[in-house]
């Protein structure tokens, strides 16, 4: 075990992939956090995050941690329709080889215990 891993463990967070996306077209996710904080890594293409009343351009290669309590949002562009990222997660896709994503990003999500850890 890593390090980073060892630690996560010790402290009782616990931790969750939520999505290795490959997007095809137009598309925007609202990720809840009332008990978790994540982050999201922008792999190819371009997407804007939506968090407190502002809009932030990622590109391939941005890095953003959102903490606990900061409810936001994922878009492929700044109109595009957003849904809950649990919708996204049970949907049935298939990837279609022969077409480039225009986004692929990685989210996972944190729950950190209340008090000390």
């Amino acid at each position: 075990m890593d390090i980073l891993s060892d630690i996560i463990s010790q402290a009782s967070w616990k931790t969750d992939l939520l999505s290795k996306g490959k997007l095809y077209e137009s598309w925007g996710f609202r990720f809840p956090c009332d008990r978790s904080g994540g982050f999201h890594v922008i792999t190819q293409g371009s997407c804007y995050v939506r968090f407190s009343g502002k809009d932030l351009k990622l590109e391939r290669g941005d890095l953003i941690f959102i903490t606990r309590g900061i409810h936001h949002e994922l878009l492929s562009d700044l109109n595009a329709k957003v849904m809950e990222i649990q919708g996204f997660l049970k949907e049935k896709r298939q990837e279609d080889p022969s077409q480039k994503p225009i986004t692929t990003f990685v989210s996972a999500r944190y729950e950190i215990p209340i008090g000390p850890v």
